[in-house]
């Protein structure tokens, strides 16, 4: 199924555009530069359909919203959200929570723990 920009804002899900969308390693830290080239491994390897940095924002109401680092797409058609930490602030796990709790789609926070890329929380959906 594919929404429109329209149709997706009803949902609290704010698409950027097309020209904001194609979002360069110049805007990740060192982290998030890493992770994107784990993330190009595995679409190369054909592990994972696709993957964007800081291409969607989801609305948690009040003027609060949630801008994941990376949206994923599985090979099953699955969206997933991860979220990379080096450091977890407080106020950042809780929209991390609220997100997953209000959207239907997978969320992962991840870090680099000792040479590898490890899943530190993850929402059930």
């Amino acid at each position: 199924m594919r929404l429109s920009r329209q149709e997706a804002k009803k949902f609290g899900i704010h698409v950027a555009r097309e020209e904001n969308a194609n979002q360069t390693t110049h805007d990740m830290n060192a982290t998030e530069e890493r992770y994107a080239a784990h993330l190009e491994f595995l679409r190369a390897a054909g592990d994972i359909i696709w993957w964007k940095f800081g291409a969607i924002r989801l609305h948690l109401g009040s003027g609060a919203w949630f801008k994941p680092d990376f949206a994923v797409v599985t090979l099953t058609g699955a969206v997933e959200f991860h979220e990379i930490k080096g450091f977890q602030r407080e106020a950042a796990i809780v929209r991390w929570k609220v997100a997953a709790f209000l959207f239907p789609f997978r969320f992962l926070m991840i870090a680099w723990r000792k040479g590898e890329w490890v899943t530190i929380r993850e929402s059930g959906k």
